[in-house]
């Protein structure tokens, strides 16, 4: 799956920012540190990244900052509970050729589609309406409405 060189995503005018082979790079770093016990259960102590930054940087041969490194494992986590949800969905089966899930019908995808929408989306609730739920809840006060800069009567 993340052997080759493809960039993660194609966009006008841009180049990408994480290329798949940078992703095993830096999935092989972590699991290392992780079999050297600084890691449990899939998340790392603060010093980790800056801890295996030269050696990302060196092999790659790339010039990235140690919050480069965090971000990209949280979004390589975020993939990865994309995919664990889909495939344990009741009725999905999962392709074992292209490594994919496979949606039983329509519906299916589009609710797929919106699950991905809301893993990625930073404060768009009109794209993820259960996130005005979430939000909302007794557990999680809900944000202020921000209040817009009006200049001064006179």
């Amino acid at each position: 799956m993340l052997e080759n060189s493809v960039p993660m995503s194609t966009g006008k005018g841009r180049s990408p920012n994480w290329m798949l082979r940078q992703d095993r790079i830096l999935l092989d770093l972590l699991i290392d540190v992780y079999h050297k016990s600084y890691g449990s259960q899939g998340t790392f102590k603060a010093h980790v990244f800056q801890d295996i930054l030269h050696q990302f940087n060196s092999t790659a041969n790339v010039m990235k900052d140690r919050d480069s490194l965090k971000y990209r494992w949280r979004n390589i986590k975020k993939i990865y509970h994309i995919y664990e949800q889909l495939r344990t969905r009741s009725g999905w089966g999962w392709d074992d050729e292209r490594n994919l899930p496979v949606a039983p019908d329509e519906e299916s995808i589009q609710a797929a589609i919106a699950l991905v929408c809301c893993a990625f989306s930073s404060s768009a609730t009109e794209r993820c309406p259960g996130r005005a739920r979430r939000e909302a809840s007794p557990r999680r006060p809900a944000a202020k409405a921000s209040t817009p800069h009006l200049p001064p009567l006179r």
